[in-house]
């Protein structure tokens, strides 16, 4: 969070979170970590009805907007890896992108 602010960035979930609710940054993170979680499990259950003839939204779209979420959690699971990525984060994608699977 101490890069965002560095940035000048102010919009972070766990800033957001601590401003409107007077949380601590470390009680924020957890409430936010546990908000992913349970996010997850629901995403999941939506996976595993993707067959139902009664699900409203094509399989898909489902299977792309679930790819974009774990997008998102893998370049933010370990600190902002968009905003200030370390080596870890930059072989990641190049791991993942640029470099042809062999």
């Amino acid at each position: 969070m101490q890069a965002e602010l560095e940035r000048g960035e102010t919009a972070s979930s766990i800033l957001c979170l601590m401003r409107e609710t007077g949380l601590s940054e470390a009680s924020a993170r957890e409430y936010i970590t546990n908000l992913v979680e349970e996010t997850w499990k629901k995403l999941n259950k939506e996976i595993s009805i993707l067959d139902s003839d009664n699900y409203p939204f094509s399989k898909p779209f489902v299977e792309t907007a679930i790819n974009l979420a774990r997008i998102a959690r893998c370049t933010y699971q370990h600190g902002d890896a968009h905003g200030a990525p370390d080596s870890r984060s930059k072989n990641r994608v190049l791991s993942l992108i640029v470099d042809p699977i062999k």
